[in-house]
């Protein structure tokens, strides 16, 4: 509680003593501290626009149910050692189907979700869409071409691939620590 009021992570301490939590804001945070080339140029009104858009998108129309697949799916049975509800999991599918419906279409004009540079808001996908793939809901992504082309233009970044790696040894050793 003395970092993040909800008691939830992520939450930083820096060095200098500034405290910060959701990880939205420590991503931007971080990217403009250190000069990372993930968001748009502060003068580009329409390309921060763009940016906010698609950050917006991807909050409220893919990780509320994305994040509802992987509860079930992962968290009930590793946390809890509880069965999925189903009519759950069905519900969140049709949202997510629906969802990368209409971003295949937005992804034939674009590289990237916020236009054609890789930013901060593919990167809020990628731990999400994986829960998917190991959730065997894989297909979602790959049965798109456009969405399936920027999946492999996201993953196939080497920071990316370094980030999958430690994924998976963490998501490893939590299921090998919760049996």
């Amino acid at each position: 509680m003395r970092r993040h009021p909800w008691g939830k992570i992520p939450a930083i301490t820096t060095a200098e003593g500034f405290t910060l939590y959701e990880s939205r804001a420590i991503c931007k945070y971080l990217a403009t501290k250190y000069s990372f080339p993930l968001l748009p140029p502060t003068l580009d009104i329409e390309a921060t626009a763009l940016f906010d858009q698609a950050q917006s998108t991807e909050l409220v129309y893919f990780a509320d149910p994305a994040g509802k697949i992987a509860f079930e799916k992962v968290g009930k049975k590793f946390m809890l050692g509880l069965p999925a509800d189903e009519v759950v999991v069905s519900a969140a599918l049709r949202s997510i189907e629906a969802f990368f419906d209409v971003a295949e279409g937005l992804l034939q004009n674009k590289a990237y979700m916020a236009g054609n540079d890789f930013t901060l808001v593919d990167i809020y996908y990628i731990p999400l869409i994986e829960r998917l793939f190991v959730c065997g809901y894989g297909d979602i992504i790959l049965s798109r071409d456009a969405v399936s082309a920027w999946w492999s233009r996201c993953v196939d970044r080497p920071a990316i691939q370094g980030m999958l790696v430690a994924d998976k040894e963490a998501f490893a050793a939590f299921v090998a620590a919760s049996q």
